[in-house]
């Protein structure tokens, strides 16, 4: 990170760098690796390329120390310096008799040229049109060109020869012209690469609008040299020296986001992430590059994921599970946010896992905001609330309900129509925040800043976008909480829900208020033993009934309960304010990104969520048994059962023929184990003719397993089975009910089945209920069953 603060040294920095790589052998000279990096030729395939100064480049032939490969904790490289790998290298390198001295290992680490190995390592290797682009950050966003305007590898910017290192055809001639072969490349200007932002400006909101009617698709016109491939292989090469050289614990200039994100997916390739951890954790947190996480959130999330970067981790994933969020909540079908957030951003992909978890946070996040409208619009507010003012009144009413005189009823009537009326307030003043924008000036600043990286066709101001929001979008931004707050403000003078309230409009609370206590007074003059039939002083803001009859005070302080109210709301009303983000992410402050626990649980455990890897975080929580979990397998039951359906073995129709369907009354299934119970010890067998209570149901306690039988089927369990329960209740003969258990169970699998020609038992099973209520003795139910 050195020279940030020094402008000037940035030209000439690069230019030693560049000549670092040239002479990688002088500087990586001393260990006991022999490592070989073979430049592919591609003369005949591309036009030449060169670097800044016009020089090709070359295979590289360098040493580095076994030691520190392994001190990576690398897996890959303790692979290749296993005897196997080390034959098959030194015999293809011809070395097999004769190492050079010192010499105990040999590493090829030339890119492979074919195979699926090429596949992977050119699509973790290329660049995304976000990285690319970040050379513009410097105008754009305030960034240091030390940062972020290194040019690639390959370049064509027009930089003077580097003397000594062989001079192009065209240089050659333009030296002998001007006669300046001799000038030092360090103080030469670059025509086209200014560092003082390349001659572009950031674009105002009214730029963009311009260009999008006069259809420009372009914020800034782009240099050509900055036109870069998103894979290249000779960047390929050079940045796995660059990797060596950092595990070597040599310096590497870190200058452009296309240099971080090709180091960080080849120490990913190379399982040796540690090596760039803090270096690529300065670049991205050092003062306003951190824009980067905000700019471009998919890469973002991506450098963390693999670095294990907590805070860039964190602050990415909020910002895509708000932006997944609104896309989710969003009810206009017309609007493509396939490729474009709401806000317009360009959105960037993502692998399964990330994208995994960004979609069921982001589903959590929009069922909790979902659930806020009601809250305020329920009849219901203020008594979950539980505001003292409003639980005084509830305290009235339950008094004046108790009297059932003739002026009570008018007093009862009189304070219900104004307990209503304070929750109609509260739904009221909620809706009006729904239809109302953010102050002006703070939709303008946010404004230009989303016009530093959203393109012209994309760009629509705030105030165009927020009214087409439905209110559930809505609530995934931050104007409706900040309004919430300075509705009911703890301020009293500042509040708008209380200077509505104490208009002397008709409908306001203050005259409605003063209907209500005029309407008591005549109801305490009317039967003056009321007042003294019940503790009045605890419902009223009096401290006696005759203050109250005078009016000396109204016995609801509204300037207490918008105090109250205030209270209660804080979680809403704060929900916006970002305590724990760093850094603040000013530039996405039009969206929420306060996520709670329950959405932030998906991330891992290094990064402050629950997810370990075991898939739990993704399910439901299990719910509550009344008698506690049996049987085994992942189900979980609520050990209140009926007999249950058996497993269906081998053919249907062999089974319905030969009676081989069995009834269990235990949740294991006993055709699934061929006859070995599921609830007993493996080699415990139940005869086909005995009918086995639940283990839930200790000796003592029968009555508990009568209940149980006869609890109301579950929607899923068929009608017959429970009809047989009634059935078998009535038998007291244990064969007997054996036999109607298993007949019960051939009818039920046929019922379910779904085809009529089979057995329909409706109608005679009913036959058997009405014969069974009629009859008060077991012998007429068996001979019903027996007709049926």
């Amino acid at each position: 990170m050195r020279g940030l603060m020094s402008e000037d040294c940035i030209q000439s920095s690069r230019f030693v760098e560049v000549c670092r790589l040239r002479s990688i052998r002088q500087e990586l000279n001393e260990g006991d690796t022999l490592v070989f990096i073979d430049f592919p030729d591609l003369s005949r395939r591309q036009p030449r390329q060169t670097d800044c100064y016009g020089v090709p480049y070359t295979s590289q032939q360098f040493r580095v120390h076994s030691e520190k490969l392994l001190a990576t904790g690398s897996a890959k490289f303790a692979e290749m310096l296993n005897p196997t790998y080390q034959f098959r290298i030194q015999r293809r390198r011809k070395l097999t008799k004769s190492l050079p001295e010192g010499i105990k290992y040999v590493l090829d680490l030339t890119p492979p040229s074919e195979g699926d190995e090429l596949v992977f390592q050119v699509t973790q290797l290329s660049l995304t049109p976000g990285t690319i682009k970040w050379w513009a950050a410097n105008a754009l966003h305030k960034v240091s060109n030390w940062l972020v305007s290194g040019h690639d590898d390959v370049c064509t910017c027009g930089q003077a020869p580097i003397p000594g290192w062989g001079v192009p055809k065209e240089g050659v001639k333009a030296q002998e012209q001007d006669g300046n072969s001799n000038e030092e490349p360090a103080t030469n200007s670059n025509k086209s690469d200014n560092i003082n932002g390349e001659a572009i400006t950031a674009p105002s909101p009214q730029t963009l609008i311009a260009k999008r009617l006069h259809g420009i698709n372009r914020p800034y016109e782009t240099p050509s040299y900055r036109n870069i491939p998103d894979y290249c292989p000779i960047r390929h090469c050079n940045s796995i020296i660059r990797l060596l050289m950092m595990i070597e614990g040599h310096d590497v200039m870190l200058d452009s986001a296309n240099r971080v994100w090709t180091l960080v997916a080849l120490a990913k390739i190379f399982d040796c992430t540690s090596v760039v951890r803090d270096p690529v954790t300065q670049w991205i947190m050092y003062f306003d590059n951190t824009k980067f996480i905000e700019v471009l959130p998919e890469e973002a999330l991506q450098i963390g994921f693999t670095l294990e970067l907590v805070q860039v981790t964190q602050c990415a994933f909020r910002i895509l599970v708000n932006e997944q969020a609104i896309k989710d909540a969003s009810t206009d079908s017309s609007r493509d946010l396939s490729r474009v957030t709401i806000f317009g951003r360009r959105l960037g992909s993502l692998d399964d896992e990330l994208h995994n978890i960004v979609q069921h946070a982001a589903r959590a996040l929009v069922e909790r905001v979902s659930l806020i409208p009601d809250t305020f619009r329920s009849q219901y507010s203020l008594d979950c609330w539980m505001v003292e003012e409003w639980v005084k009144l509830r305290k009235m009413e339950g008094i004046l309900v108790e009297h059932r005189s003739v002026g009570s009823k008018m007093g009862l009537n009189s304070l219900r129509d104004l307990m209503m009326d304070m929750q109609n307030t509260i739904a009221t003043a909620f809706n009006k925040l729904e239809t109302s924008l953010a102050e002006r000036q703070a939709l303008i600043s946010m404004d230009t800043d989303r016009a530093t990286y959203v393109l012209p066709d994309d760009y629509q101001l705030l105030e165009e976008i927020l009214p087409e929001l439905n209110l559930t979008q809505k609530l995934l931004c931050p104007f409706i909480y900040q309004q919430m707050g300075e509705m009911w403000d703890a301020n009293a003078s500042q509040s708008k829900w209380l200077s509505a309230a104490n208009g002397l409009s008709t409908g306001s609370l203050r005259v409605q208020m003063a209907k209500a206590q005029y309407a008591l007074q005549k109801m305490f003059f009317a039967t003056p033993e009321l007042a003294a039939m019940a503790p009045w002083e605890v419902s009223l803001s009096s401290n006696t009934v005759e203050d109250f009859i005078d009016g000396a005070s109204p016995f609801v302080d509204l300037d207490v309960l918008n105090r109250q109210i205030h209270d209660a709301i804080l979680p809403y009303t704060s929900s916006w304010v970002r305590f724990d983000i760093e850094p603040a992410l000013n530039m996405t402050r039009h969206m929420l990104l306060t996520l709670d626990n329950n959405e932030l649980k998906f991330l891992p455990l290094w990064a402050g969520g629950c997810n370990d890897g075991t898939g739990g975080v993704f399910e439901p929580e299990l719910p509550p048994a009344q008698w506690g979990p049996n049987g085994p397998g992942p189900a979980y039951h609520t050990g209140i059962t009926i007999p249950s359906t058996s497993s269906v073995s081998g053919s249907l129709v062999n089974d319905f023929s030969t009676m081989k369907v069995k009834g269990s009354t235990v949740v294991g299934s006993l055709d699934a184990q061929d006859s070995i119970s599921t609830v007993y010890a493996p080699g415990h067998v139940i005869a086909d003719n005995v009918s086995v209570a639940s283990e839930s149901f200790d000796t003592d306690g029968a009555e508990y397993y009568q209940e149980a039988r006869f609890v109301i089927p579950a929607e899923h369990q068929d009608t017959g089975r429970a009809v047989d329960m009634m059935v078998e209740s009535l038998h007291s003969d244990a064969d007997t009910a054996s036999v109607v258990t298993d007949r019960e169970t051939v009818m039920g699998s046929t019922h379910d089945s779904s085809d009529d020609d089979v057995m329909n038992i409706d109608d005679p099973v009913a036959n058997v209920i009405a014969q069974s209520d009629e009859s008060d003795s077991d012998a007429s139910t068996l001979e019903a069953w027996d007709e049926l």
